[in-house]
């Protein structure tokens, strides 16, 4: 399997080296339901400019780079960031950068490829002597604030879905926004683990609502590994909540894939 995941950690200086054995360590301290699994690295021949961590049959692999992300790779996730205020603060702060991407046979779920290079970047932050100021997770094109990442990681566990680090949310106005105020919810990062964004709306209902329900339908959609086909529905009894359709955003001007849901009751 290529790489899926791509994980970067904004730094405000280049730590001196990387250390293999002080990563893997941390990982079977923070995450014992992995310790097991986190085997011992191989030497390193890079003079600390890279290493490679084996975790359960994966590889997540970690390279340094002395000089910030990039300012285009930065621009979308700066744009779209609401949750982290002092994003773009921090992210003018830093001046390094490490980029850890994840590989793994065929036979591994994406959801645990996903799990094993957030528990390794949960540890480097967790390190001493790693300044770490944002941290990027690629497939979602989102920000997030090195605490939170932590916090959440820890969290998680790796036993459920760390959803809100793998998948952030984007907000758009309905066609008839000046009309009615109606917002459009769509998912950013889904696609990575079921090949498409989920979208609601247009709704009315407040954004925290329609956001809630954006992220719980990604989070049973990657803890299930399963695809919701044309005209699946969602809810139990007789009468289901909300009916599914297939087809490619009108927002965004992406013209992403998307499982799109459409509310039965008034919305």
């Amino acid at each position: 399997m290529g790489e899926k995941f791509h994980v970067m950690i904004a730094l405000k200086e280049q730590p001196a080296m990387l250390e293999p054995n002080q990563i893997a360590l941390k990982i079977r301290k923070l995450f014992p339901n992995l310790a097991k699994h986190v085997n011992t690295p191989p030497p390193d021949e890079t003079g600390g400019q890279s290493c490679v961590i084996p975790i359960a049959g994966m590889i997540v692999a970690v390279l340094r780079f002395a000089f910030p992300i990039p300012a285009e790779t930065l621009a979308g996730p700066l744009l779209f960031e609401k949750r982290w205020s002092d994003a773009a603060e921090a992210m003018a702060q830093h001046s390094a950068h490490l980029l850890l991407t994840v590989i793994g046979p065929e036979t591994v779920p994406i959801r645990g490829l996903a799990a094993v290079v957030t528990s390794a970047a949960a540890a480097i932050i967790d390190l001493q002597g790693v300044n770490a100021l944002g941290v990027l997770w690629s497939a979602a094109d989102q920000l997030i604030e090195p605490k939170r990442f932590l916090d959440e990681a820890l969290e998680s566990k790796s036993e459920s879905a760390a959803t809100t680090l793998w998948v952030a949310l984007r907000f758009y106005k309905g066609p008839k926004f000046d009309q009615d105020q109606s917002i459009v919810c769509r998912s950013s990062g889904l696609v990575a683990f079921a090949g498409r964004e989920v979208e609601i709306g247009p709704s009315t209902q407040p954004l925290p609502t329609i956001g809630t329900n954006v992220l719980e339908i990604s989070k049973y959609l990657i803890e299930s590994g399963l695809e919701f086909t044309q005209g699946h529905t969602i809810g139990s009894g007789a009468s289901p909540d909300a009916v599914v359709s297939l087809g490619r955003s009108d927002f965004g001007g992406d013209n992403m894939p998307i499982f799109k849901i459409n509310f039965l009751k008034s919305n």
